[in-house]
């Protein structure tokens, strides 16, 4: 089994899981709070990198590895295209345009590359 793949598709839950955790040792342990913030920290960036930059670091080792199906299930893991920072959403576009184009569905070709700019 890929490592990338379950760590990609799974951050953001294991994420949470460690938010958890900390505020957890926060609570019940006596003088958790340093561990608690080192966990906070942790969480907390992974959850906002996973929903700002999203899968597209892995997407872009599929593409140039020439795994288009792995490429296109990646990108069906970004729920939210439209949460991702402006280069990212750019470079989602176009690549979903690209596959749209290899599919001749033009139409949507067209528009994703429209939202793209």
């Amino acid at each position: 089994m890929d490592f990338g793949k379950l760590y990609v598709k799974y951050r953001f839950y294991a994420a949470f899981v460690v938010l958890v955790i900390g505020i957890l040792l926060h609570i019940f342990v006596h003088k958790g709070w340093q561990w608690s913030i080192m966990l906070y920290i942790a969480s907390i960036s992974v959850i906002l990198f996973d929903i700002f930059i999203g899968p597209m670091r892995y997407l872009q080792k599929k593409v140039e590895a020439g795994d288009i199906e792995g490429a296109k299930e990646a990108m069906s893991w970004i729920k939210f295209p439209n949460l991702l920072i402006k280069p990212v959403r750019q470079g989602y576009y176009m690549l979903q345009s690209n596959f749209d184009m290899a599919n001749q569905n033009l139409d949507a070709a067209e528009a994703n590359i429209r939202k793209s700019l």
